[in-house]
């Protein structure tokens, strides 16, 4: 194994003193080792991932990358430092063999493009969503039309607003033909609140045409 003066010369006199300094305050954190890899994390002084890959375990050189900006220049960072004395500390077979270190490319991030393309999907995806929802509504309305034009199933004696209240409910699995009261309304309002609310799936103008009828069934049976 090479001694700490050996790999001095790769690095500059300030870029050590900071990677040691990383090192003291227990910064570093080696999280994947084999015989040919280290991967490492450094806490403290911008966050960064460093690797050091070699291509056997004999070979004589390795590849270093980092995640910062210092490195993605090809400068030896204080960051490569901190996880090399790590390494000489806690896995020195790993560099028994090596004597020289060479810069690796940057690893390789996100491009704009893909992100805006990941939005775009996001965005058709919920059009879409949107799309058949509002289909969904149109059908519902197009069936409570329906069922005002044919004969009601429903007492013929409630007015027109209470038996269009309660054709909603009933199309919504809720049917009060049998017995209707303030407790069962108040539950079926609870179950059908949780259905059409925006954050569950549903639509404002869902919400609103429950609290609607709700309001005209509750005044109904007060009355």
């Amino acid at each position: 194994m090479k001694s700490r003066e050996h790999w001095q010369q790769f690095f500059k006199p300030e870029t050590q003193t900071s990677g040691d300094q990383l090192v003291t305050e227990k910064n570093v954190v080696l999280t994947v080792t084999s015989d040919t890899a280290i991967n490492g994390f450094v806490r403290g002084g911008g966050n960064a991932k460093v690797s050091f890959v070699s291509s056997s375990i004999a070979a004589e050189k390795f590849t270093a990358t980092c995640s910062c900006s210092r490195a993605a220049k090809g400068v030896f960072c204080k960051h490569i430092w901190a996880v090399l004395m790590a390494t000489e500390e806690k896995h020195p077979d790993f560099l028994d063999s090596k004597s020289v270190v060479e810069m690796g490319p940057a690893p390789a991030k996100p491009t704009t493009s893909a992100f805006k393309e990941k939005q775009n999907e996001f965005k058709k995806l919920q059009a879409e969503r949107l799309r058949i929802r509002h289909k969904e509504m149109r059908q519902a309305k197009k069936s409570l039309k329906t069922k005002e034009a044919k004969p009601s199933k429903f007492k013929v004696s409630y007015p027109a607003d209470v038996q269009e209240a309660l054709d909603f409910f009933n199309s919504n699995g809720f049917s009060f033909e049998a017995h209707m009261d303030e407790e069962g309304l108040k539950e079926a309002r609870k179950v059908l609140s949780r259905i059409f609310h925006p954050d569950k799936g549903g639509t404002h103008e869902e919400s609103l045409l429950l609290n609607q009828y709700y309001d005209t069934l509750l005044e109904y049976l007060g009355s």
